[in-house]
């Protein structure tokens, strides 16, 4: 998964990965709702309603984004 790919949410929504995957960070609890010291691959995803954070576990992706070919 890396910037540019289509991706499918939790959601029902369709989004564009905005980051690499990266390990979650202290910052990232509250959006999560996880607890302190739980470890998460996360991405931002550009939804309809903006930027959003999810864990690589909750989004499918459907298109790679092969334009660096």
């Amino acid at each position: 998964m890396k910037p540019g790919d289509l991706v499918y949410t939790c959601w029902d929504e369709v989004g564009i990965v905005l980051t690499k995957p990266r390990m979650s960070a202290d910052r990232d609890l509250a959006g999560l709702g996880v607890m302190a010291g739980d470890m998460y691959f996360v991405v931002d995803v550009l939804t309809p309603r903006g930027p959003d954070l999810f864990t690589t576990d909750e989004i499918e992706l459907l298109v790679k984004d092969d334009a660096s070919r």
